[in-house]
């Protein structure tokens, strides 16, 4: 809007001109109009002035810069009419006066340093600089609108003026620049901005200078050209945005200054005084400008490290930050900014976070890391510095208003780092890199801690590589570790496994041995054989025991000749109440199924268990599992008698093996006599007893109608009363054991 409204208003103030002009008014009426309308124009740049910080106060001081330069340049271009005078000197007095402003208000970044600074006073180069132009202006004026004679001003009075208040204004702010830079030497972008332009404001008034001291050029416009121009200059350098390419301009210029134009000011005087070597002098002056403006930006490069003389080392160092692998790029990094401290006295750390560690390079080139602390304060302090860049200096000068930076900076003394730049990943601190002290004495320039900060930024991505690396390191050797005690432990358990399997295994031989002891006789070979083909094929077994006979061991046969030997024999009594509830069978951790998977379930007398839980039996039996059930009579009768389950009988079709009674195996009378005497007379007397022919020919002669429990309980009581080793035939007729009267069976 202030565009359009300044547009506007000049072509109304061009056009006003232009009707006075025609009208045949005085000079000074129509040749103020147009200056007249530009501080129209800007006067509201004055109303709220006071209130604005230092970036809108050093936009407003170009504006007006450039309008009073507006103003002088048309009065420098009526210089021959006095009104054009009063113009000219009006309009370099505000452009002086605005860079003036420019230059004690020149921005600088957000940082400590620039938020607890004080602006400086200078009441003092305002009043003079006002006080030379006044003077300038009032005697422009006076002869603008009187006569010299009446005034009674020797000719030329003005000029004098012009001269006076243009040296006057170009001292005190080139003066002011250098003071102003001194104060404010820590404040980033301030520093750079003050420096470029005492330079050029410097290298301006000697050319000019030099240029009316040999007679060139007329001083009155070459001073007024020369304020003009430092004016602007206060003003564009005010409100750079990147204040460091300014100072690289402002070197490249000063070079091409120092090469061509104070050549070219001497050839031009040596031409002035020789007329008739000027051809000479100009293609002189040629050949220098041509040559200068090549060399200008390689002598400038070389004078560039004085002023920033850690940029190079951070270049080497963000080059050397780009090699793919973290740890070396780390240590690449260190090694360059080792460079920063020419003594060696110090040497660059990075610092770690997570785990709280310090790794330096010593002088051999060998990177080392050991635990270390680092405050909080110290990142917190630098997450609002610019480029997140903490100096020593900056602490030390805001250290008395801001007690609670002062562990920050006591920590970066005792570490004698000049400054720490903390790296991010994303938006949570990693560590900092720490640049030591050295021999530097000067404060970090804006380029420095741009170049630092693009270098810790790469870093971020290094170290959380390097981190992310080094966790996935910890993660394999926490898992090769886990692998190494899962993989011992599994073989610990399988070691267990199989012992167990082998305990389990030598338990069930040992009960299939009670039966295997005496397989003399055919009946006995034949159910044998029967029940080995059975758990070899895999088929379930139905057991139709006798009387006084012991299931369990013919059971252990068939589990024994069939695949699942190693897993465990599960016996399920029938009679046992705990087994009647349903949930019983379908806990996954109480079941018969779970606690037999793999091997043989055996159930006693499943008849007497609930028809639920039979039928549940039958459907929930698969090929995985060796099924054996124990009955005393055949399982037709059992399911006609209503107390077996028709699932689990269909379960058992053609799968019945019947165990012969001990009279039908008399040929295995004898070891079974012989391998229970041995036993009885190791646990009653110490010692295996045996049987005399006429005691063994009695037991032959008994048909054992109580099976193996008849058997067992005779030869217990005949071990009892022997005397000896031998249980005789007196002993068995002392029991009251007599044949006589008993139906034999002849088998």
């Amino acid at each position: 809007m202030d565009r359009v409204l300044a547009a506007s208003l000049a072509c109304v103030a061009y056009a006003v001109a232009a009707v006075v002009y025609a009208s045949g008014a005085p000079t000074w009426a129509h040749a103020g109009v147009v200056p007249l309308s530009i501080v129209l124009v800007l006067a509201r740049h004055f109303t709220r002035f006071a209130e604005r910080d230092d970036a809108a106060k050093s936009r407003t001081a170009l504006r007006l810069a450039i309008a009073f330069a507006m103003i002088a340049a048309i009065g420098l271009s009526a210089h021959d009419f006095r009104e054009g005078r009063l113009m000219l000197a009006v309009g370099t007095a505000g452009a002086a006066l605005a860079g003036l402003v420019a230059t004690t208000r020149m921005q600088a970044e957000d940082s400590l340093v620039a938020r607890a600074a004080r602006r400086g006073s200078h009441g003092v180069a305002f009043a003079f600089v006002t006080l030379a132009w006044a003077i300038a202006i009032g005697v422009a004026g006076a002869l603008a609108f009187t006569s010299s004679a009446a005034l009674s001003l020797p000719i030329g009075s003005d000029t004098n003026s012009f001269i006076v208040a243009s040296l006057v204004s170009l001292a005190i702010i080139t003066a002011t620049a250098a003071l102003e830079l001194q104060r404010r030497r820590l404040e980033l972008g301030a520093a750079d901005r003050l420096r470029s332009f005492a330079t050029l404001s410097v290298a301006l008034l000697v050319a000019a200078l030099l240029a009316g001291a040999l007679g060139l050029v007329h001083l009155v416009p070459l001073l007024t050209v020369t304020t003009l121009t430092a004016s602007l200059l206060a003003g564009t350098t005010a409100v750079a945005k990147r204040p460091e390419t300014v100072g690289r301009v402002t070197t490249q210029l000063v070079v091409l200054a120092v090469l061509a134009v104070i050549p070219a000011i001497a050839l031009a005087a040596f031409a002035k005084a020789n007329p008739t070597q000027a051809p000479l002098a100009v293609a002189i002056g040629a050949v220098i400008a041509a040559i200068a403006g090549l060399a200008a930006p390689r002598v400038a490069e070389q004078l560039l490290p004085r002023t920033e003389p850690w940029t190079q080392a951070f270049e080497a160092a963000l080059r050397a930050a780009a090699y793919p692998d973290p740890e070396p790029a780390l240590e690449r990094v260190l090694v360059e900014l080792a460079s920063l401290s020419l003594e060696r006295l110090a040497t660059p750390s990075l610092f770690r976070f997570e785990p709280p560690t310090i790794t330096v390079v010593d002088r051999a080139g060998y990177a080392r890391s050991e635990p270390i602390t680092v405050p909080e304060t110290v990142a917190r302090v630098a997450a609002s510095e610019p480029e997140r860049v903490l100096s020593a200096d900056s602490l030390r000068s805001v250290a008395v208003q801001r007690p609670e930076v002062r562990p920050a900076l006591a920590w970066l003394e005792d570490r004698h780092l000049a400054a720490v730049s903390v790296v991010l990943e994303g938006d949570m601190p990693i560590g900092m890199l720490g640049l030591p002290l050295g021999d530097r004495m000067s404060a970090l320039t804006l380029a420095e801690v741009r170049a630092l900060g693009a270098l810790t930024r790469l870093l971020g991505a290094q170290i959380a590589a390097s981190a992310k690396l080094a966790r996935s390191l910890v993660r394999e050797g926490s898992a090769r570790t886990e692998k190494t005690r899962a993989e011992s432990a599994l073989s610990d358990a399988q070691r267990e496994l199989g012992a167990e399997q082998h305990r389990g295994e030598a338990l069930t031989r040992a009960l299939a041995d009670r039966a295997l002891v005496a397989v003399y006789a055919p009946t006995s070979r034949i159910a044998k054989e029967a029940l080995e083909r059975k758990g070899a094929a895999g088929e379930p077994l139905a057991l139709l025991s006798p009387a006084g006979t012991d299931p369990l061991p013919f059971v252990a046969i068939y589990h024994l000749a069939s695949p699942r030997k190693s897993a465990a024999l599960y016996v399920v009594d029938g009679r046992d109440e705990t087994r009647f509830d349903l949930e019983h069978w379908r806990s996954e951790t109480t079941s018969p199924f779970v606690r037999a998977r793999g091997g043989t379930l055996a159930i006693v007398d499943p008849q007497l268990l609930p028809k639920l839980v039979q039928a549940y039996i039958g459907a929930a039996f698969d090929s995985s599992l060796g099924m054996a059930i124990v009955v005393a009579k055949p399982i037709d009768v059992l399911v006609v008698n209503g107390t077996l389950d028709e699932r689990l009988a269909d379960r058992m079709e053609g799968a019945t093996i019947a165990i012969p009674a001990l009279a039908d195996r008399p040929e295995d009378l004898r070891a079974l006599v012989l391998d229970r005497l041995t036993r009885l007379g190791l646990n009653l007397h110490g010692r295996p007893l045996g049987i005399e022919p006429g005691a063994l020919a009695l037991l032959a002669e008994h048909d054992f109608p109580g099976n193996d429990a008849e058997l067992e309980s005779v030869l217990v009581r005949a071990a009892k009363s022997a005397e000896g080793d031998l249980v005789r035939r007196r002993d068995l007729l002392a029991l009251g054991f007599s044949p006589e009267g008993l139906t034999r069976r002849v088998g």
